[in-house]
């Protein structure tokens, strides 16, 4: 029950930024977003599936994405990572994604 009561204050949260993101980005010329994550979004589980589905949805209709991988014992260095490589260099234990995996269209992974 914990976990839900953390992540649903989340979800509301994200469901509010995607709302007026496009009120934001738009009027700045800009169209950015990061989407936040528990995990990489090629690991397996239905947020982390979500997650890339969306960033694949937004990509089409012109965003820049960014995935920001959120958890209480997150061990990465605060940063910006352009690929999986180089996150891999400070996580060495990083399960690296599939070969047919689609993720040219991320801009980077923030730390």
């Amino acid at each position: 029950m914990r976990g839900r009561n953390f992540l649903f204050p989340l979800l509301l949260l994200w469901v509010s930024a995607l709302l007026t993101l496009p009120r934001f980005s738009e009027a700045a010329g800009v169209r950015t977003v990061c989407l936040v994550s528990p995990a990489l979004p090629w690991t397996f589980g239905p947020y982390q599936s979500q997650m890339h589905t969306l960033s694949l949805l937004l990509h089409a209709r012109g965003f820049k994405v960014y995935f920001m991988i959120h958890v209480k014992a997150n061990s990465m260095p605060a940063g910006l990572y352009r690929s999986w490589h180089e996150m891999q260099a400070v996580l060495p234990h990083m399960v690296p994604p599939p070969a047919d995996y689609l993720g040219d269209h991320i801009l980077g992974y923030i730390g």
